[in-house]
């Protein structure tokens, strides 16, 4: 999903805090999103 990142407005969208990621997912989707961002 992280390739398809947008702009989230959570109030708008009535989004709500579930849980935290665990530290190896987060550092998953950061890597995904590094490579999109400053690497595409």
């Amino acid at each position: 999903m992280t390739d398809q990142m947008k702009s989230i407005d959570f109030k708008s969208r009535r989004a709500k805090f579930i849980e935290k990621a665990p530290d190896d997912v987060l550092s998953k989707v950061l890597a995904i999103l590094d490579a999109i961002l400053y690497e595409g």
